[in-house]
Formats: C-alpha cells, structure tokens, sequence
C-alpha cells in the first residue's frame, strides 16, 4: 500500500525550502538569533542580520 504525504510537506523541507531561497538572495542561509531572519550577510569574519542589524558576536 502506497501513503501520499500530501502537499504540506515535512517541516524540515520548509525549512531547507527557506534556506535554499535565502541563498538565492544572496544571503548567507543562517537564521539570526536576535529575530529569526533568514537575513545573514557576511561582514568580515561574523555575520551581519540586514534586517535588525545584529551581529554573530564580532563588534
């Protein structure tokens, strides 16, 4: 007997659909810790949140 999962997909194939556009965007693919955005630059050495400007511990 075959089982159908449906369209809703498993949350870790959300969550690498999620990376994967991050990545399209240029982005890193890592979520801030400060508001869980998929929007990490490169900055140096550390990571930069575009959206809230956190950094990843570098000054």
């Amino acid at each position: 007997m075959r089982r159908d999962r449906g369209r809703g997909g498993s949350s870790s194939d959300q969550r690498y659909d999620r990376i994967r556009e991050a990545r399209a965007r240029g982005y890193e693919g890592d979520q801030c810790g400060e508001c869980g955005n998929m929007t990490l630059v490169r900055n140096g050495t550390c990571l930069k949140c575009d959206t809230c400007g956190s950094t990843t511990g570098c000054s």
